[in-house]
């Protein structure tokens, strides 16, 4: 049994089920239900099942597969082998993260989600290393594009 697992596992299943049962019903308006064809909490739960099962399936694979045992006990990980990213590695792409988040908080509501996105996307592909320039402009224009009009044409919700 893989501990980080078994743990990881039983804290997202908490934490969906948390979300699930009280953060998205006290944070939607259900009066707004009236006249939409989908209710507002319906993609929100969605995701928060769909997390819930992930975790439920990291606990049953901690629980199930003991052949891992020895090599977690000792504190190796013959998945990952001597491959794990070095502290500074780890500290740039929490930082990377960090900055992507408050980027979003601040260029949102100024330039929208489609300009907010590309930049977004372009960014963390050059950061991951990406090769091609074409293939990532292509990426960075393309998809939230899409997303946008996903939103627009099917789920009748017009993004920022």
């Amino acid at each position: 049994m893989r501990r980080s697992d078994l743990a990881g596992g039983l804290a997202v299943t908490a934490l969906a089920a948390v979300a699930g049962l009280w953060f998205v019903p006290a944070n939607v308006n259900l009066a707004a239900t009236a006249g939409n064809d989908i209710a507002p909490a319906f993609m929100p739960l969605v995701c928060v099942a769909i997390a819930g099962v992930l975790g439920l399936v990291m606990v049953a694979r901690a629980l199930l597969h003991p052949a891992d045992a020895g090599a977690a006990e000792a504190g190796g990980d013959e998945e990952i082998g001597d491959q794990r990213p070095a502290p500074r590695q780890v500290v740039a792409d929490l930082a990377v993260w960090i900055g992507s988040t408050v980027l979003v908080l601040l260029l949102l509501p100024r330039i929208g989600f489609v300009v907010t996105g590309g930049l977004l996307l372009a960014g963390w592909l050059a950061y991951a290393g990406l090769r091609s320039w074409v293939v990532g402009a292509a990426v960075a224009v393309t998809v939230p594009v899409v997303l946008d009009w996903l939103c627009r044409a099917f789920l009748h919700v017009q993004l920022p």
